[in-house]
């Protein structure tokens, strides 16, 4: 799989995010910041199998322990350069796409559930029980 293809497929995505928090960046808020005093942006009900489920859990623990890994390399180096972050971000990045894919999850689909398990208790009480 080229890089080419996993940017074309992943324009904006979650494992990006993913990527980037693990490396102590925040990651862009989903929702209006309340103080603005503009109303939060309303979350849509997605319907998600059992199955997919349990799939986005596998292939979440994998993300994270990818990002964890990813994030102590660059610890290691004492003080990386800005060029040393990249590349480990791209790595790291790169191996998440590979790890959802693995599972048997299309990056749109992990993104769509992460997405929506961020601003729906039932689905997160799902994802929890999967693990």
């Amino acid at each position: 799989m080229s890089i080419r293809v996993i940017r074309k497929n992943l324009p904006g995505a979650l494992l990006g995010l993913c990527a980037a928090s693990a490396f102590g960046f925040a990651a862009p808020a989903l929702a209006q910041d309340p103080g603005t005093g503009l109303p939060p942006v309303p979350q849509q009900a997605v319907d998600v199998s059992d199955q997919q489920i349990e799939t986005f859990a596998k292939a979440q623990e994998r993300v994270v322990e990818i990002g964890q890994k990813w994030n102590q390399q660059v610890q290691e180096q004492g003080e990386p350069s800005p060029e040393d972050i990249r590349k480990a971000r791209e790595s790291a990045h790169q191996e998440m796409v590979i790890a959802v894919e693995a599972v048997g999850m299309s990056v749109e689909d992990y993104n769509r559930i992460a997405m929506a398990v961020q601003g729906d208790p039932d689905l997160q009480k799902r994802v929890q029980s999967a693990r």
